[in-house]
């Protein structure tokens, strides 16, 4: 058992090894191919097997995928915008690592072409997942739901139900044994509570 343990163990830094590795080569690919989004948003939302790896690919370039939300050319941003959101309305029911990493990576795209219901329904997937026994998915999810809150702040203000969203996040991380989450959880309400004067 313990050389299992070893050999997995060994395993799982080489993977983490490579995929810090494989990101500069991903942010080429990101700038050289004209359809690098819409082909791996296209493998997310229909390859299960290969669907977390395309996420991952997503997410290792998330700053320069959300630059091109932000383009002066309007067919290219409206363009990738509803790539990523169809790639979130699919795998946001999937509940893993890589689907929390890449809905608080584009959380810059959500606070500009997402409507309030469907900026909610995300947090609503995180918080399912929040409450996961997995300690790395528990952290990732709320990674994820304190950068939506405090990225997309401007955009939820106006939410009747903001107050009910807020409390509920934070029941559900109380209800964890994460330090970090519950800490992260927290300075993402207690900021957008702020800003919009909400009692929690």
């Amino acid at each position: 058992a313990a050389i299992l343990d070893t050999v997995s163990m060994d395993q799982e830094d080489d993977r983490a090894e490579y995929r810090r590795l494989v990101v500069d080569v991903l942010v080429a690919c990101c700038y050289l191919l004209r359809d690098y989004v819409q082909h791996l948003v296209t493998i997310a939302t229909t390859n299960t097997t290969l669907s977390s790896s395309a996420l991952f690919c997503l997410s290792a370039t998330a700053r320069e995928v959300n630059a091109r939300v932000k383009s002066r050319v309007a067919r290219d941003r409206e363009q990738t915008a509803g790539l990523l959101r169809h790639a979130a309305a699919h795998v946001c029911n999937s509940d893993n690592f890589e689907v929390a990493r890449f809905l608080g990576a584009f959380a810059p795209t959500w606070s500009v072409h997402c409507s309030v219901d469907e900026t909610i329904q995300l947090l609503v997937c995180l918080r399912r997942m929040q409450s996961s026994t997995d300690p790395q998915l528990c952290l990732e999810s709320s990674k994820a739901i304190k950068s939506i809150l405090v990225t997309c702040a401007n955009l939820l203000g106006p939410y009747s139900g903001l107050q009910e969203c807020l409390r509920g996040l934070i029941d559900t991380t109380l209800s964890s044994d994460d330090e970090e989450a519950m800490s992260l959880v927290a300075e993402g309400c207690t900021r957008l509570a702020v800003q919009h004067q909400v009692r929690l």
